[in-house]
């Protein structure tokens, strides 16, 4: 799997994005199933919504993957980059989860039928 960062309002480091690449890893072996199939690019956009802005939700970390026709997208605010990402890795591997309980269900039944 590969993973994609780009920054937008704010300059990413090689920390941010070592911290980006080690949190997000760990799901390649939920995904494991899909990435047989095709070669599966995983895009991180951390954003900051504004200059001006010093306190509350300044931070916004969109996450997407589209396996087939599928798209699985989670965004996420918050006021500290770090915590923003974790929480978008959270809610991501939740739906990668759903998605691939879902997927296994279709399979299933579709084996099931025949």
């Amino acid at each position: 799997m590969n993973i994609a960062t780009q920054g937008v309002h704010l300059t990413l480091t090689d920390a941010l994005e070592e911290y980006v690449h080690r949190r997000f890893v760990p799901l390649e072996r939920l995904l494991g199933k899909f990435e047989s199939r095709q070669d599966l690019t995983l895009r991180v956009d951390i954003a900051r919504s504004t200059r001006h802005h010093q306190k509350g939700d300044v931070f916004s970390v969109s996450v997407s993957l589209r396996i087939g026709r599928t798209m699985l997208h989670v965004e996420q605010n918050g006021d500290d980059v770090r915590q923003a990402i974790d929480d978008a890795q959270k809610r991501f591997k939740k739906i990668v989860e759903d998605h691939k309980e879902r997927v296994g269900k279709k399979d299933k039944t579709a084996i099931d039928k025949a």
